[in-house]
């Protein structure tokens, strides 16, 4: 008599018992994704303090430091939240699901350092543009007397060819005594160097020549400092003055 053989379940027919194995989860329990992220983020910003050597934590947007915190889950600034809100079309966060206000948040610090990285730019601006302007200053003092000096010279030749002109070069201004030292031919340059020469080491003449082509750039686009326009006249002309007598 042959044993009895194992009982073979019908193929339509599901194992008995098998539903009751099946539990259902938890309503209030965070789904395994959001978890995860949560940990990772907190992960992120404890990593980053320590990096920078700061106890405090960081904003999940900009990875700054931050000590304002949006939500359950994350750190934010009032502005990286502005944006995340406008990323997301919500002010809402997308991990642990809590809403927040930007408004009630601190702004970055990083506002702060961008406003005194504007302040010393704006101040080494200033520096620089004092320190052109005693340099135009000195360049003034030097050319100017030279510069009358070869003008009139150049006035007079004219007056011999053509007659009296003399009295032209009174009314001049300094954009004009400028730009007619360098446009009207090398020779009054020629000369100007040459003067200059007689008192100063060469390199100097060259820097003051070099000016003056500079200057006179500047005049056609931006224009020049008027304290600088107004020593030089002023020296110009009384240089014309004892060479012409008074006007």
């Amino acid at each position: 008599m042959s044993s009895p053989s194992a009982a073979v379940p019908h193929p339509d027919r599901k194992p008995a018992g098998k539903l009751a194995t099946r539990e259902p989860a938890a309503a209030a329990a965070p789904p395994p994704a959001a978890v995860a992220a949560q940990a990772a983020a907190q992960r992120i910003s404890v990593r980053i303090s320590m990096a920078e050597g700061q106890a405090e934590t960081s904003c999940v947007v900009c990875l700054q430091p931050c000590s304002s915190k949006a939500c359950s889950c994350s750190y934010m600034h009032k502005d990286c939240a502005e944006q995340y809100a406008k990323t997301f079309s919500a002010a809402k966060c997308k991990v642990c699901g809590v809403g927040f206000e930007p408004s009630r948040l601190n702004k970055r610090k990083i506002d702060d350092e961008d406003r005194r990285g504007e302040e010393l730019a704006r101040k080494r601006a200033r520096e620089r543009a004092a320190t052109e302007r005693a340099t135009n200053l000195e360049w003034a003092r030097l050319v100017a007397p030279s510069a009358a000096h070869i003008l009139l010279r150049h006035y007079r030749h004219a007056e011999e060819e053509s007659g009296p002109g003399a009295a032209e070069v009174r009314p001049l201004c300094f954009d004009s005594v400028v730009l007619s030292l360098v446009h009207s031919g090398e020779q009054y340059l020629d000369d100007l160097s040459e003067r200059l020469c007689d008192t100063q080491p060469q390199s100097t003449v060259e820097a003051a020549v070099s000016r003056l082509r500079s200057i006179a750039d500047d005049l056609m686009t931006e224009g020049v400092d008027a304290s600088c326009g107004a020593l030089f006249m002023r020296l110009f002309n009384q240089v014309l003055e004892r060479r012409l007598g008074p006007p």
